[in-house]
């Protein structure tokens, strides 16, 4: 029940955003945060050895 409270809640307090707006705040905001994530986190772990090397040859 508080869940659907929060759910209306949201709605009634929030303006809806008009779809074209939606549609650039993704291509310009959302974008490229998820591809900075998808390169980062990786980049990050693999520096501090947090997890070994896929590919290990003798």
């Amino acid at each position: 029940c508080i869940i659907c409270f929060f759910f209306v809640w949201c709605r009634a307090t929030f303006p809806r955003m008009r779809y074209d707006a939606l549609m650039v705040a993704c291509w310009t905001d959302m974008l490229p945060l998820a591809i900075a994530f998808v390169v980062l986190a990786p980049s990050i772990l693999m520096a501090f050895d947090i997890i070994p090397t896929p590919l290990t040859y003798k």
